[in-house]
């Protein structure tokens, strides 16, 4: 067989990405999460964090905030570590602790020519131009059909991950839209990149894909 048939190419995202069926479906995945929790909770919340000697906010590209003047100190942001918590203040205000730790550790994100090419190239990762009917983003992974990993790390590929939710995160963030849709598509992930993903998702992005 030829060097083209044992590694076929994937179709563009783009091929499949804006499908009626596909953004249909994530529309009723859709839900607001800024009611969810009462302000009386939210305020408990932001006067326990208060009183913590709490690390700065660390944003993708190294710089810093005071934890109350970023992203993650807004009312909307409280409210989806209070939901993921399940209106728990004592869970949620360790938990949001947690994560400041965590983007202390881990960015700025190391980037090399092939996170910078994963990210750029859109056959791994792309924001498609439909949103949901609630006006929802709608971010697409495609796995290459067995190829996602292919002549690639799976260090460089979660990191490639990390840069592509963190800048249409910021971009959605920007344009009133706290939460985005991600569509898989191409096969099942690899196995280790899949649990590695989800378990930084479910630590460090509450109630922010869908």
């Amino acid at each position: 067989p030829s060097p083209s048939s044992q590694h076929p190419v994937a179709s563009p995202i783009s091929s499949f990405s804006g499908t009626a069926a596909a953004v249909a479906a994530a529309s009723q995945l859709s839900m607001a999460v800024a009611a969810s929790a009462a302000p009386t909770a939210i305020g408990e919340l932001r006067s326990r964090l208060a009183a913590r000697a709490l690390h700065p906010y660390r944003l993708h590209d190294g710089t810093e905030l005071p934890w109350e003047a970023s992203p993650a100190g807004t009312d909307m942001s409280l409210s989806r570590f209070l939901t993921a918590r399940k209106g728990n203040v004592a869970l949620a205000e360790d938990m949001f602790a947690a994560h400041l730790v965590w983007r202390r550790r881990v960015f700025p994100i190391s980037r090399n020519r092939v996170v910078d090419e994963l990210v750029a190239d859109g056959r791994r990762f792309q924001k498609v131009d439909e949103t949901t009917e609630d006006g929802v983003p709608v971010l697409v992974v495609h796995f290459l059909w067995g190829y996602f990993l292919d002549g690639v790390s799976t260090l460089d590929c979660l990191r490639a991950t990390l840069l592509f939710i963190e800048k249409e995160i910021t971009k959605s963030d920007g344009m009133g839209q706290h939460q985005a849709c991600i569509i898989a598509s191409g096969g099942p992930p690899p196995l280790d990149w899949a649990a590695a993903t989800v378990s930084m998702l479910e630590a460090n992005y509450p109630e922010r894909l869908l």
